[in-house]
């Protein structure tokens, strides 16, 4: 006869304890959350785990010198303490509103920075130079009478109590000047992430002696740095030697670090542009281990014989496996060799040809993640080569190709667009056929691309038209449906100049369909354009009232009525019309009639679900559509997920929507409907 089970007490329920109550067990799960997962369910599910997620939760903050808001920086920088993750944008002479601004920008970031580091009792040891110290003095002259009142300021003080951690990703874009650069890297020794991009050319003499970008330094100051990414100005020079050293700026010591037994936690090192000594970076090897993304993007490697062979064999020497790779002079066959289990591909072309895109059609079940990068023109891929592999390539997932031009014309599957004449060495060449097609790999994730539609490849300056951004837009939610982050750039011959229209009509709202997109840029152009925020103000909560929606449907009813979208009589909503102009009736995507002969399409490949999706591609009907769910539908959200957002914010500044609306709200001279002014 079976005994009876003893009875559950204390002792025995904690002799077995739920895995998830193990702190370094939770914590290892909570490290492999997104953040929207942290915040918005991780956070509710217990106490426990309140105070075990809330550590890898990042709080974040944007700024551009070009921006005229000191009171919100000051009391972004009462959280620096706490916050992870710091970009900024460091306008140029002409951008900023007054020099004297921009350093007093910079001096309440060196004042909070210091703050943080002597509230978290780690001191680092300081030797600047004599220039860096004269200029430290200066920027102290702006600094606030009382910067330690900040911390009290802010209502997260007991929710964020014994969670300093120090800063732990920064970005600097622009105007970067080293000697203000210099003077934070001592403050900031939990640094795991670094993105320097600097647009200093050396060859136009903007930048001295004190402005060289020294690696050392990074290292030294920041023994925790995981990720390095370094875009160097045109003709910079990154001395050496690249590895910790200690002893003055002009005078480095050698280090005591000796590489078989103190390594650096460096695992990517990113470097563009400018110029290296290879050695140093040989050199610098021996001190990473743990390696395992190494791209150099256009440097100049002074022109050293052998160059990628010596890299190859040393990374051989001290057996460091790679990820992904790129090196001047590296073929796609020695990539392979580097890295030979990696599915990431990396280019640098100024013109892609077959014999480049030939290995990428040899692996279209291999590679989920593709690099273009170079300085390419308007005309750089005349045979669609990129076009053609998207289209064959089922498994890719992440694309960003921002330095190749890309033609609307490979998205018009309806033929919608005139044949593109575009102009070479002075004259203009025939009509060139884009043929059209849609691509395989409907499960991407990343898509940086450069869109050049007819007018910005032919160098028309006129205003982009709605139709060409419908045309793009529509095809992306329609194709890409999975995209998490996507990042347009100007394309063709007018860089300045904004390649897509943002109004209303231009289709920008259709991006709001998709369900996981998390990062949107819309790229930026020199020319002073001002956005209006009327024609964005439906992407946040505020702009989707009822006083807003009756003002849409306001501006809106006139432009339907003339496309005969309207039907009964003109006070009710109203349907769509089976006769739009004719245009409807015509794009019919089971006849190959509906497309113009000289750019055939077989339909009869294409899903039937994603051929009625496409039906009315570049239409404005497929913007009329949108809005009528969105202002009916009370329930409905656009842009769900939605974190960044950057429509042409000086130097691409990703702030959260609501307060990247608000930025393009306060721009001057900003009048409701219209596209640009």
């Amino acid at each position: 006869m079976n005994s009876p089970l003893p009875p559950q007490t204390q002792l025995t329920e904690l002799a077995q304890p739920s895995p998830l109550l193990i702190p370094e067990l939770l914590d290892n799960i909570l490290f492999h959350l997104d953040q929207r997962t942290l915040t918005q369910t991780a956070l509710l599910v217990s106490q426990q785990w309140l105070l075990a997620a809330r550590r890898h939760i990042k709080l974040e903050y944007a700024w551009s010198d070009c921006l005229d808001d000191s009171g919100d920086l000051k009391h972004a920088l009462t959280m620096l303490a706490w916050m992870s993750r710091l970009q900024w944008y460091a306008g140029s002479p002409q951008e900023v509103a007054s020099t004297l601004s921009q350093e007093r920008h910079w001096a309440l970031l060196l004042s909070a920075l210091e703050e943080t580091v002597d509230y978290n009792q780690t001191v680092p040891e300081r030797t600047h130079t004599a220039f860096d110290q004269q200029y430290y003095n200066k920027l102290t002259n702006y600094t606030p009478p009382n910067v330690t009142e900040w911390r009290s300021a802010t209502p997260h003080k007991r929710l964020t109590e014994g969670l300093t951690t120090g800063l732990r990703e920064l970005e600097l874009h622009g105007d970067v000047e080293m000697r203000r650069f210099r003077l934070l890297l001592p403050l900031m020794p939990a640094l795991t992430r670094l993105v320097l991009i600097t647009s200093h050319d050396k060859r136009s003499g903007t930048r001295g002696e004190d402005e060289t970008i020294h690696i050392r330094l990074i290292l030294f100051h920041c023994p925790l740095l995981e990720d390095l990414h370094i875009v160097a100005g045109r003709g910079e020079v990154l001395e050496g030697p690249w590895y910790p050293t200690t002893g003055s700026l002009s005078h480095p010591e050698p280090t005591s670090l000796d590489p078989s037994i103190s390594s650096l936690p460096l695992r990517t090192l990113i470097l563009e542009r400018g110029v290296v000594a290879q050695k140093d970076l040989e050199e610098l090897l021996a001190y990473t281990p743990h390696l395992k993304s190494l791209k150099c993007l256009g440097l100049d490697t002074r022109s050293e014989s052998s160059a990628f062979e010596r890299l190859f064999y040393r990374l051989r020497e001290l057996d460091i496996h790679l990820d992904s790779f790129y090196f001047p002079g590296c073929h796609f066959n020695s990539a392979i060799s580097v890295c030979p289990d990696s599915h990431e591909r990396t280019l640098w072309t100024t013109n892609l040809d077959r014999y480049q895109m030939k290995p990428l059609h040899n692996q279209p079940n291999i590679i989920t993640s593709l690099e273009i990068h170079g300085s390419m023109e308007y005309s750089s891929d005349p045979d669609g080569l990129l076009h053609n592999y998207l289209c064959s390539s089922p498994h890719l997932r992440h694309l960003k190709a921002m330095a190749l031009p890309f033609s609307l014309d490979h998205m018009d599957l309806h033929g919608l667009l005139p044949p593109v004449s575009v102009p070479r060495n002075g004259s203009r060449a025939a009509p060139r056929v884009y043929l059209p097609g849609i691509w395989q790999c409907r499960k991407l994730q990343t898509l940086h691309i450069r869109i050049a539609t007819p007018n910005n490849m032919t160098g028309d300056p006129s205003s982009p038209l709605p139709e060409h951004s419908r045309i793009a837009f529509g095809y992306l939610v329609r194709v890409c449906p999975e995209l998490r982050e996507l990042r347009l750039s100007n394309g063709g011959a007018l860089p300045d100049e904004p390649s897509l229209d943002m109004s209303l009509l231009g289709g920008f709202c259709l991006l709001g369909q998709l369900q996981h997109l998390e990062i949107f840029s819309s790229g930026t152009w020199k020319k002073q354009k001002v956005l209006s925020a009327a024609n964005l103000e439906w992407i946040i909560e505020s702009g989707r009232t009822v006083g807003k929606k009756l003002e849409r449907q306001k501006y809106f009813r006139p432009i339907w009525m003339e496309l005969g979208l309207l039907g009964g009589d003109a006070g009710g909503d109203g349907d769509l019309l089976s006769d739009d102009a004719a245009t409807v009736a015509r794009l019919d995507p089971t006849s190959l009639a509906s497309i113009k002969p000289e750019r055939s399409f077989d339909w009869s490949e294409v899903d039937p679900n994603l051929r009625e999706e496409l039906r009315y591609l570049g239409l404005a009907v497929e913007v009329k559509t949108f809005f009528d769910v969105l202002d009916r539908d009370e329930g409905y959200r656009c842009f769900p997920v939605m974190r960044y957002l950057s429509l042409c914010s000086p130097g691409g500044i990703e702030l959260s929507p609501e307060r990247e609306i608000k930025r393009v709200a306060v721009s001057k001279t900003s009048r409701p409907w219209i596209q640009l002014d």
